[in-house]
């Protein structure tokens, strides 16, 4: 299955190095770059605490991804997870489909929403489709997570997650939701990823099909909410869960970095050094929740409903140990 990557490693690795070494040259303080636009001049932190209602409403909706070798770490998820969390199961190339099925087949087993990711440019046809579907349902999947995948081309008859919505097999093959990917900062294989999502959330209407929406991981957040709002005034009220990094050290935050967002996101960096040192030094994604919980609450009904997606970045255990312990989910 195809991988999926949404900027280039070296590019943020450069970025963090420098930022690293600026951080530490002109002293700044974690704390001291996340001073809020509105309000006084607030601080996050503030904010979050003005706010923690808000904040442990989008928590109460959090979802996490993991891959089969960070679950054979695992013990047992129920360790550090709450009870029905949509736990996402990437597509990392080389894994067997039957690891990924093994994996969803515990993680059910175990009281979880197991969510494999399913690449549409990756299929080679209808077939490798079928077969995909068949082996999921019988590892007592119904929720999945569609995208069109990082092929520069298609492996098969499949361009776009769409391609794979309007074959019919999903419902065929009992899937009742299917989640799609959101851009906030954009895509280079969509010219309008607005009306993008519209074809999609439309489908599941159509076929009273339940959908999230979920977002690539953004830094962003002025980028997420311009999405949301976008979203809303066209009519999609579907739960948008706003991708976010979760916990992770310099050393894993750099091997995962080609799965950051671009554009926006890199320039967040590149302006805010404190942030770029916070997520690797303290391994705290929390000023970034505190920024979109107060974002949101500001304007609730210009967003709907927003959750939270943490891309784990290979340290599933830490991430769902600090969510959980610190929102009391």
């Amino acid at each position: 299955m195809a991988r999926y990557t949404w900027c280039s490693t070296s590019m943020v690795m450069r970025c963090l190095v420098s930022l690293s070494h600026r951080t530490t040259s002109r002293g700044l303080s974690f704390a001291g770059a996340h001073r809020l636009r509105g309000g006084a001049g607030r601080s996050l932190t503030e904010a979050y605490h003005a706010h923690p209602a808000a904040s442990s409403a989008l928590m109460a909706t959090f979802s996490i991804e993991t891959t089969p070798k960070l679950s054979s770490r695992i013990e047992t998820h129920c360790a550090i997870l709450p009870p029905g969390t949509p736990v996402y199961v990437a597509a990392i190339p080389g894994t067997p489909l039957k690891d990924t099925a093994a994996l969803c087949k515990r993680l059910g087993s175990e009281g979880f929403d197991p969510v494999p990711h399913l690449a549409a440019r990756a299929l080679l046809d209808t077939q490798e489709l079928e077969t995909w579907l068949e082996t999921m349902r019988s590892s007592g999947v119904n929720h999945v997570l569609l995208l069109a995948g990082d092929n520069d081309e298609p492996a098969g008859i499949f361009s776009s997650s769409l391609d794979v919505l309007l074959t019919g097999l999903l419902q065929k093959h009992g899937i009742q939701q299917v989640d799609v990917v959101a851009h906030p900062e954009g895509s280079s294989r969509m010219r309008d990823p607005v009306a993008e999502v519209l074809r999609k959330v439309s489908w599941a209407q159509e076929h009273d099909i339940r959908m999230d929406i979920v977002t690539q991981v953004c830094f962003d957040v002025n980028a997420v909410s311009t999405l949301c709002r976008q979203l809303r005034k066209v009519g999609v009220i579907n739960c948008i869960r706003v991708g976010l990094p979760g916990l992770a050290t310099p050393a894993t935050l750099l091997k995962y970095a080609a799965m950051c967002g671009v554009g926006p996101s890199i320039s967040i960096l590149k302006n805010n050094p404190a942030l770029v040192l916070g997520l690797t030094r303290n391994n705290d994604p929390g000023p970034l929740l505190e920024e979109l919980t107060a974002v949101v609450t500001a304007d609730a009904a210009a967003h709907g409903q927003v959750g939270v997606h943490f891309f784990s970045f290979g340290s599933l255990e830490r991430t769902a140990l600090w969510a959980t312990q610190r929102f009391g989910v």
